[in-house]
């Protein structure tokens, strides 16, 4: 899978419902999987915990 970088542009909640909304072709699961491997990073930081709210401009990277 190629490098994704996306912004929230408004209050998105749950880091991983905003994922499965924007990835559609991946599945909550296996998003949430990336995630706790910390191949998601959420405003630069590696993020291990898919409930983890997102604030409007927040920028999620997916390795």
């Amino acid at each position: 899978m190629e490098s994704v970088r996306l912004v929230a542009e408004a209050p998105a909640g749950r880091l991983d419902r905003f994922l499965a909304l924007r990835l559609p072709h991946l599945s909550r699961g296996f998003l949430q999987k990336l995630i706790r491997e910390g191949l998601v990073r959420v405003d630069g930081s590696p993020q291990a915990k898919p409930s983890r709210p997102l604030k409007a401009g927040t920028v999620v990277e997916v390795e």
